[in-house]
Formats: C-alpha cells, sequence, structure tokens
C-alpha cells in the first residue's frame, strides 16, 4: 500500500492549506507536487 502522509494530516485538519502548498512547492516538478497542489486547490 502506498500513502500521502500530506494528503491525510491536511484531511485531518493537522496541516493548513498554506502548509499543503508550502509542501508542494518543493516537489514541483514532480507528479507528486502538482498531486498535492491539486488537493489543497479542491475546495
Amino acid at each position: 500500500m502506498i500513502g500521502c502522509i500530506e494528503e491525510i494530516a491536511y484531511r485531518n485538519g493537522w496541516i493548513t492549506k498554506r502548509d499543503l502548498l508550502n509542501i508542494s512547492k518543493f516537489y514541483s516538478k514532480t507528479d507528486y507536487g502538482k498531486y498535492l497542489k491539486n488537493i489543497a486547490e479542491e475546495a
């Protein structure tokens, strides 16, 4: 199984949208970073 700890933390309210976007910037050149950014921009 594969899990996305940042997604879990965000959906459980342990990190903010701003935190998630900052993390996604670190991985911005990867599909993982794009995935995190999409999660933050869903709502």
